[in-house]
């Protein structure tokens, strides 16, 4: 497929006035940016998305959220019983695979979705792509491989990892550098809001994702990554040439 695809990227929060926004069109080597915004109590965030997502054009929409738990916290916590003891260590209980691959390739440690406020933030994520998913009509699948899509779909992605592949350290360095990354013009970033930028860095994730460079579950990762959700990034430039991408085992 070559065709257009609108990327709508969404920092996920828990309140409307935290939930920023942001709406793109891909073509191939062509990506322009069209809003960035917060959500607001008056407009919620399925409102906007909603009215982005009415459109010919598949729409991939990506979250800065955990759309998933860990497999171990299921399981032990599916038939405990109060003041028993887990056997299961607390990394397996309160990370998920896809955290752990993402922290051994670009040493960035997402949050806790077992045992951290994020996991409020995750059901949040979760609700939202369902509640958008009856909205549309539309199944919004979480895909299993990078490159372009026919039909509209959700990945999850983390503006941290995107921020430490293209080299952007601080957030001064993501104000200076991000509007470079559009085709001009680009709407006026320099009141954004670190939420609203963050949906920005989002829509440059799932450029990366089209673009086939974000990097997939291996064959022996895909069954647990469809139970806890996968981390859609690139590699940094130097990893990310063809024949250096790092064998990855499941742990």
């Amino acid at each position: 497929m070559s065709g257009t695809v609108r990327i709508i990227g969404v920092d996920c929060a828990t309140q409307p006035r935290k939930t920023g926004l942001a709406l793109a069109r891909w073509s191939g080597g062509g990506l322009r940016l069209e809003q960035a915004r917060r959500a607001h109590p008056s407009e919620p965030a399925v409102v906007i998305l909603g009215d982005w997502m009415d459109t010919p054009e598949p729409v991939l929409l990506c979250l800065d959220a955990p759309l998933g738990w860990p497999s171990a916290l299921a399981s032990e916590l599916a038939g405990h019983q109060a003041g028993a003891g887990i056997a299961a260590h607390a990394d397996a209980m309160f990370h998920r695979h896809t955290d752990r691959v993402i922290r051994e390739r670009l040493g960035k440690r997402p949050l806790e979705v077992g045992a951290n406020f994020i996991a409020r933030t995750a059901l949040a994520a979760v609700n939202l792509l369902q509640a958008l998913r009856d909205h549309s009509g539309q199944s919004l699948p979480l895909p299993r491989v990078a490159g372009p899509i026919a039909d509209s779909s959700a990945i999850e992605v983390y503006p941290a990892a995107l921020r430490k592949v293209r080299g952007w350290e601080t957030r001064v360095d993501v104000r200076a550098r991000l509007p470079g990354a559009f085709e001009a013009p680009v709407p006026d970033l320099d009141a954004a809001t670190d939420d609203v930028l963050d949906a920005v860095l989002c829509v440059l994730a799932g450029a990366d994702f089209l673009d086939g460079q974000a990097v997939a579950p291996t064959a022996d990762e895909a069954a647990i990554a469809a139970r806890e959700g996968w981390i859609w990034s690139a590699d940094p430039e130097p990893v990310r040439s063809p024949g250096r991408a790092r064998p990855r085992t499941l742990v």
